[in-house]
C-alpha cells in the first residue's frame, strides 16, 4: 500500500497535546485496519503522510458447547453447559423462544463466567407454562459486550398437569351419608384428590375432603333425601392440579312419607286410631303420640296400621298423631292430627 490509495479521513484532532485516539466506529470483528496521520498547520495546509501501521481487531468470543435442557420440571426448565475456558469470556446470554425458528428473546445475562447452569421459571408475570416445549440457545459475551455466535438450540417440555379424573360414581340412597368412588389416575405420583361438593340450589363448590392414598371416600352427616353434586381434581407431588372431573348427582335416603288417613272411633271406653299403611316397602313400625300442654310425648309404637289407646274422659279431648318408621331408622313427619271427645 502506497500513497494514500485507500486511506480515508476518520478523525480530524485540534489539539496538538493528544497523543492517542480510539478507533471504534463500524470496526468489523476479527479484520486488520491500517492507519496513518499528518499534521496540519492554522491554515488548513496539512503535511506529509507518517508511515503505514497496523492493528487487527479481535474475533467472536467463543461459542459455548453442551448446552442441554432438561424436561419433566413443573413450571421450570434447567439449563446446563461446559464452561468456557478462554479468558476473554466474562459472562454467557441465554435466550428462549416457544418455537424453533420463532423470536428468541434474552431471559438472563450471566456475569460469571464460571457458571455454567441455570433454571429457567419465567418471570412473575409470565411464568413458564404446563405441558409446553420451549426452545434455548447460548451465547458468551467479552469485556466490550461483544457476542459470540449462538449455540446450537436445545429444547425441554414442561411437566404436563395430571389429567383430569374419570370414572366418578356414587351409591344413592344411603342414610345421611353418599360413598364416592372413582378411577385411579394413570401419573404414578399423583399425591391426592380433592373433593367438591354442592347441594340444593347452591351454584358454587366448596372443597370437602382431600383424600390421599385412596380413591374412594364417604361424605357423611348429610341432610335426609337430598341432592349432593360432587366432582373432584387429582394433584401430584409437584403440587399440579388437574382440570375438574365430571359433575354427579347424588341423593340420600328420604324420610318414609308422613301416614295418611288416620282416623279414630270410640268403642267400650277405648280409642281405635286407624290409619292407611305407607307405601315404602321397609317400613318396621308406627309410633303413636299424644299431643298435651307441653307438647306431643309418644304413647305406643305398633307394627300394623292401628292402635287402642283409653278413651278420654266426658266432654274432655285429646289429639293424636302417627309417624312412620322405616328398618333405617328414618322416621317420618308427623300424620295430620286426629280429635277424640270423651262420651
Amino acid at each position: 500500500m502506497s500513497g494514500e490509495e485507500g486511506f480515508i479521513k476518520i478523525k480530524k484532532i485540534i489539539d496538538r497535546e493528544i497523543d492517542s485516539f480510539i478507533d471504534t466506529k463500524g470496526l468489523k470483528d476479527k479484520t486488520t485496519y491500517y492507519y496513518r496521520i499528518s499534521l496540519f498547520e492554522d491554515s488548513e495546509k496539512e503535511g506529509s503522510l507518517s508511515d503505514i501501521v497496523s492493528a487487527t481487531t479481535k474475533g467472536l468470543p467463543p461459542t459455548p458447547q453442551g448446552l442441554k435442557a432438561k424436561s419433566g420440571i413443573p413450571r421450570k426448565v434447567k439449563l446446563t453447559w461446559s464452561i468456557c475456558p478462554d479468558e476473554e469470556v466474562k459472562g454467557y446470554k441465554l435466550y428462549r423462544s416457544t418455537a424453533r425458528k420463532g423470536e428468541y428473546v434474552l431471559i438472563k445475562k450471566i456475569s460469571n463466567p464460571n457458571k455454567n447452569k441455570y433454571l429457567n421459571k419465567g418471570t412473575y408475570n409470565e411464568p413458564l407454562m404446563d405441558k409446553t416445549t420451549y426452545y434455548y440457545k447460548i451465547t458468551s459475551y467479552n469485556k466490550v459486550d461483544v457476542e459470540s455466535t449462538s449455540s446450537e438450540i436445545v429444547f425441554a417440555t414442561t411437566k404436563p398437569r395430571p389429567v383430569t379424573p374419570f370414572g366418578l360414581g356414587g351409591e344413592n340412597l344411603h342414610v345421611k351419608e353418599i360413598p364416592l368412588f372413582w378411577q385411579p389416575n394413570p401419573e404414578d405420583d399423583i399425591a391426592k384428590y380433592h373433593i367438591f361438593r354442592s347441594s340444593g340450589d347452591e351454584k358454587d363448590f366448596s372443597e370437602i375432603a382431600s383424600v390421599e392414598g385412596n380413591t374412594s371416600y364417604v361424605d357423611k352427616w348429610l341432610q335426609d333425601g337430598r341432592e349432593y353434586r360432587y366432582k373432584l381434581t387429582a394433584e401430584d407431588k409437584d403440587s399440579l392440579i388437574s382440570d375438574f372431573s365430571d359433575t354427579i348427582t347424588i341423593k340420600t335416603k328420604p324420610k318414609p312419607r308422613a301416614p295418611t288417613g288416620l282416623t279414630a272411633r270410640v268403642e267400650l271406653g277405648k280409642t281405635i286410631l286407624t290409619w292407611s299403611n305407607n307405601t315404602e316397602s321397609d317400613i318396621t313400625s308406627y309410633n303413636v303420640f299424644e299431643k298435651g300442654f307441653l307438647g306431643s310425648r309418644k304413647i305406643d309404637t305398633v307394627k300394623e296400621a292401628q292402635c287402642s289407646v283409653v278413651s278420654p274422659k266426658p266432654g274432655k279431648s285429646k289429639n293424636y298423631t302417627v309417624t312412620a318408621v322405616d328398618e333405617d331408622g328414618l322416621e317420618s313427619k308427623p300424620s295430620r292430627p286426629v280429635t277424640v271427645v270423651g262420651k
